[in-house]
C-alpha cells in the first residue's frame, strides 16, 4: 500500500466515478482500476461497490477511507511544515464560505493579504452554513466563514466582521413614497423573495421578525432563491421585496435599481465569523490569513 494507491482511492469515493478521478488525476481509466485491484489484493477484502451509475465504499472501504483521509491530510501537514522551516510561505488555502462572507466580504480580505502573501493562492468553496461546519469537521477544507455560530466543541470561531439586513425593494414610486423606516404591519401586504433554508441570512431575519411579532409563515412567499445577486435582481425587477445583509445591496442601491429600508427597531447588527478546527494543525498559510482576516475589519 502506498500513498499514490490511498490518494486515488480516496478520489474515487469522493467522486463516486473512476471516470471522474482519472479525469481529475491525468491518468488513464485503466490504471485508476489497477491501483484499487491492488489494494484490494493486498487486504484481502473488496474496498468499492460498483452500481451502474455510481461507485460506493463498502463496509470495509468506508474504514479505509476516514484513515486515509487522515494519512493524506499528515502527508500534506508534513510538506507544509518542511516549507515553513524552510522560510517558504506559500500554498493554496481552502475556504469554505456562506453567501454573504464568500460575495461581500472575503474578496477585499484576500486581495489585501495577498499584497503581502504573493506566493499564496486560495480556493474559495461557497455553500450554505451547515454545511460549512460539516466541511470543516471532515478536513475539507482550512478554514470556515459563516453567519451562524454551531455549539460544536471541535471548531473554534471567530468574529470576521459585523453585518447589518435591511429590506430591499424595487425603485418605484409605491416604495419611494414610504418617509423613514419600513413598517413592519406591511409585511403580510407584500409579495416576499426569501433565501434557501440552511442560510444564515434566512435564520437571522426570521429570527427578528418572530422577536418583533411577525410569524415568517404568514408571509407571502413568491420565491425561495439561494443567491443573493439573483435576489437583488428580482426585487429590482419587481418580483417581491426581501431581506438581505446592507453590504450585499451597495451596489444596486448606488446605482438607483432598489431601494432599502430598516424597520423600526433596526436590525442589530450580526456577526460573521471566521472558524477553524480545533484539533486539526493548519499550515502556516491559513494561519496567517486567518490571524490577518480577525484583525481586518473594524469591531
Amino acid at each position: 500500500m502506498d500513498l499514490n494507491q490511498l490518494d486515488i482511492f480516496v478520489n474515487i469515493v469522493d467522486n463516486k466515478s473512476f471516470t471522474k478521478t482519472a479525469k481529475q488525476l491525468y491518468i488513464t481509466q485503466p490504471t485508476v482500476s489497477a491501483h484499487v485491484a491492488a489494494l484490494e489484493r493486498e487486504l484481502g477484502v473488496q474496498l468499492l461497490v460498483r452500481t451502474t451509475k455510481e461507485v460506493a465504499p463498502s463496509e470495509q472501504g468506508e474504514v479505509l477511507y476516514q484513515y486515509a483521509k487522515q494519512i493524506l491530510s499528515l502527508r500534506n501537514s508534513a510538506i507544509r511544515a518542511v516549507k515553513e522551516r524552510a522560510g517558504l510561505m506559500e500554498g493554496c488555502i481552502v475556504i469554505g464560505a456562506s453567501s454573504i462572507p464568500s460575495q461581500y466580504f472575503l474578496p477585499e480580505v484576500m486581495a489585501a493579504f495577498s499584497t503581502k502573501y504573493s506566493k499564496i493562492s486560495f480556493q474559495v468553496q461557497r455553500m450554505d452554513s451547515a454545511e460549512v461546519l460539516s466541511q470543516l469537521l471532515d478536513w475539507k477544507i482550512d478554514i470556515g466563514v459563516s453567519g451562524i455560530c454551531f455549539p460544536d466543541p471541535k471548531c473554534v470561531y471567530t468574529p470576521l466582521a459585523a453585518d447589518r439586513l435591511v429590506v430591499i425593494t424595487p425603485n418605484t414610486p409605491e416604495y419611494r413614497k414610504i418617509d423613514g423606516n419600513f413598517p413592519v404591519e406591511r409585511l403580510k401586504q407584500e409579495n416576499f423573495i426569501v433565501r434557501e433554508r440552511g442560510s444564515g441570512t434566512r435564520q437571522a431575519a426570521e429570527k427578528f421578525l418572530q422577536e418583533n411579532g411577525i410569524d415568517p409563515r404568514s408571509l407571502n412567499v413568491v420565491a425561495e432563491i439561494a443567491d443573493t445577486e439573483s435576489i437583488k435582481k428580482s426585487v429590482s425587477q419587481g418580483l417581491g421585496i426581501a431581506i438581505i445583509s446592507d453590504r450585499a445591496a451597495e451596489d444596486y442601491c448606488q446605482f438607483g435599481k432598489i431601494l432599502t429600508f430598516d424597520f423600526s427597531p433596526p436590525f442589530p447588527p450580526r456577526q460573521l465569523y471566521l472558524m477553524h478546527h480545533k484539533v486539526r494543525r493548519a499550515s502556516s498559510a491559513a494561519n496567517a490569513f486567518y490571524l490577518f482576516a480577525s484583525e481586518y475589519f473594524p469591531k
